[in-house]
Order: structure tokens, then C-alpha cells, then sequence
């Protein structure tokens, strides 16, 4: 689990990576390097409401042993009468129960223009959800985040522990945040992260320091590049080396993207001293929604029957052609048709049992269904 949050954190390393676009992502998969090769690692499958906003995050890790994918945890959306989100639930999957059981969950709320006010996280404990941390975000006249605090069950609830000051420019780019604790009834300086940006407001630059008591020392700093599509394409850190008073090679990362600007495959390389070279480290794949990105709207197809064996028909709302993509389980797009009113079946007959996805675009609109293909 830890090894997993962990490649989240370094996909995500200076924010920059955490802008890139993937709407209608469908899947994304992780791969080690094992020399001369990758290994797979972890797959996640998202997975949509009607609406068009995500509901579930599915991760699964790699069982070398039985050469296939198995359950590991899950995060669960649910989404307030604004189509906001309001929870945010995990479950970690019990291969000896065959079940999922809760393990944490976030609640939100938002102030009157839509940003997120509170956040109170708790973790199930003694087969009842117990608080855990609460965080609070306060805004400008402009509505740009310029203070968030947190506080942990341990003191008085409401009572800040962590506090994080930032200092916006007038596009609404963070140019920096203070990380403090408190200390005996003092706000004490622990961390600071500055960036800067490119004319159109990309990350270019960013700076990670710690504080020791009497000065900032360096920690981290990252380097970005778009191309001529204003796409991120590559990512450089360095660490800095207390030894040697300097910067030093830390990661490398690569970035394909789609046509349309959608993130394709990311490559992380890290760099080994001995060597004095990039070595191969982690590999993601995405995949995503072969007609689009998942718009709101609503349900406008049907599926009979469901589950089957064989052959099924989509239940269209008007004579207009439409295009039909089957994607399987691992997030690949297996087949495709244009079907109309009058030619309206799919065989889906040659898969193998399991849960597919149906998706239909019709009249520039996109809808997605389970198939239980039995």
C-alpha cells in the first residue's frame, strides 16, 4: 500500500504532472523496471456515473505467481446535489474474506462560490469510523486559496496543528507555500515551496527548502518542458547533496501525450551515481474512453439482455447512427461497431466471462454501461 502512495506521490512530484490533462481516463497502468524489461505493478480502472464524473478508482497489483491482476484497494466518489464531491471512501480488499473492508474516508464541504471549506478524514476502527484529522481552507476576495490548516483528533478538535500560508500572483498561481507547526502556542517555519511559471502559466520551476532552525537549506528542485502544444513533455529533479553543497541528478520523466493533449505513456529514470547514468525506474500507461471524454449528461441507451452469452442489443433513442466500443476489464478498447436503430446488436460472445464496459456515442453525446458477459 505504502509503495503505492508512494508512486502516486512521485507521479504527482512538483505539481506540474498533476495538471496534465486525462479526462476520460478509463485506465492507467504501472510498470517496474527489471532489467531488460518491464514488469507490470499496479492497474487502476476509473469508472463513471451518468453525469459524467468519476465514482470509483479501482487499484489492483500484479500476482506474479498467477500471472494476472488481483484486488488490492478501492476509492469510492459520492457527490452532493451541486455535483460536488462530498465523500471520498476507501476499501482495502481481504483476499482471505473475499471482501472489501473500510479503511478511511474523507468528507467535504464548500464555501457559497464552490471551493472546498472543510475536510474532515477519519479511518475505520472498532467497526465504526473514527475522526482522524480535520483540515480547513480559507480564500481571498478573488477566491484563491491563502491559508489551510489542519488539526489532528489528539488535541482539541478545531485546534490547528499544521497551518499553510500561500502566496498567490494575480493569475491565481501559487508563487509560494509556508508549511509551519505549532510549537507551544508558536507557529513555527518547516518547509517552503516556491515555482514559477511560463507566460501562459504552466509550471516552469520549482523549489522545495526545509528549515533548520536558523535558515532554509535546499531539498529539492524540479524543471519543466512543454512543447510547441503548451504539453508537458519532460521533467527534471535534482536533489541537493549536503555533502557536496551542490545540486545532483535525482529522477528524470518522460511524457507522451495524445493528439488532443491527453497524457499517453509517462517514463520515470533515476539516476545512479556509480554509473553515472539513467536507469529504467517506473513506467505508466493510460488508457481512455475511445469516443471521448466522459460530458455530463444522461443515460440514453439500454442493454438486453444483461448479463449474456452471446448477442445483445442497444436500445437507441433515435434512428442516428451510433458508435459502440466494448472495453474489457483491463481497460483496453476490444472491439468497435456503428450501429443504427435498424442494425442494433453486438456479439460479444468470443470474450470470456467478466465485466465489460459499453460505450455509446451518439449525436456528440457519451454514455457509458456495465455488461455482464456470463
Amino acid at each position: 500500500m505504502m509503495r503505492i502512495f508512494f508512486l502516486m506521490l512521485l507521479v504527482l512530484s512538483g505539481g506540474a504532472l498533476r495538471s496534465q490533462n486525462t479526462d476520460g481516463l478509463v485506465s492507467c497502468t504501472f510498470f517496474n523496471w527489471a532489467n531488460p524489461q518491464w514488469t507490470p505493478w499496479i492497474h487502476q480502472q476509473h469508472t463513471y456515473d451518468d453525469q459524467g464524473r468519476k465514482n470509483q478508482i479501482l487499484y489492483q497489483v500484479w500476482d506474479a505467481a498467477t500471472q494476472s491482476w488481483k484486488n488490492s484497494f478501492r476509492v469510492s466518489m459520492a457527490y452532493n446535489t451541486e455535483g460536488q464531491m462530498a465523500l471520498e471512501q476507501s476499501h482495502i480488499w481481504s483476499a482471505s474474506g473475499n471482501s472489501w473492508n473500510p479503511s478511511s474516508q474523507s468528507h467535504y464541504t464548500y464555501t457559497g462560490f464552490g471551493k472546498v471549506a472543510t475536510i474532515v478524514q477519519q479511518t475505520w476502527a472498532n467497526d465504526a469510523w473514527q475522526n482522524n484529522t480535520y483540515a480547513n481552507h480559507e480564500y481571498d476576495a478573488s477566491g484563491y486559496l491563502v491559508l489551510s490548516t489542519s488539526s489532528h483528533v489528539s488535541l482539541n478538535w478545531g485546534d490547528a496543528e499544521m497551518r499553510y500560508l500561500y502566496t498567490n500572483d494575480g493569475n491565481g498561481n501559487a508563487l509560494e507555500l509556508l508549511h509551519q507547526q505549532s510549537v507551544n502556542d508558536n507557529w513555527n517555519d518547516t518547509r517552503r515551496e516556491t515555482w514559477t511559471y511560463t507566460t501562459t502559466h504552466k509550471k516552469l520551476t520549482y523549489l522545495l527548502e526545509q528549515y533548520g532552525g536558523a535558515s532554509w537549506s535546499n531539498t529539492r528542485r524540479d524543471f519543466n518542458t512543454y512543447d510547441s502544444n503548451d504539453y508537458l513533455i519532460a521533467q527534471h529533479t535534482d536533489n541537493w547533496s549536503a555533502v557536496s553543497a551542490s545540486w545532483v541528478n535525482g529522477v528524470q520523466t518522460d511524457l507522451q501525450n495524445n493528439p488532443n493533449g491527453t497524457l499517453d505513456v509517462l517514463t520515470n529514470q533515476n539516476w545512479v551515481a556509480e554509473s553515472a547514468s539513467w536507469i529504467n525506474s517506473q513506467r505508466a500507461e493510460y488508457v481512455y474512453n475511445p469516443l471521448g471524454t466522459f460530458a455530463p449528461r444522461a443515460s440514453f441507451f439500454s442493454i438486453a439482455p444483461n448479463p449474456t452469452q452471446d448477442v445483445v442489443s442497444i436500445g437507441l433513442p433515435n434512428p442516428a447512427p451510433a458508435q459502440v466500443a466494448v472495453i474489457g476489464p483491463d481497460g483496453r478498447t476490444l472491439h468497435t461497431k456503428i450501429i443504427s436503430a435498424a442494425d442494433n446488436t453486438l456479439s460479444v460472445g468470443n470474450l470470456p466471462s467478466g465485466v465489460y464496459l459499453i460505450v455509446v456515442g451518439q449525436q456528440g453525446q457519451t454514455a457509458v454501461s456495465k455488461l455482464v458477459k456470463d
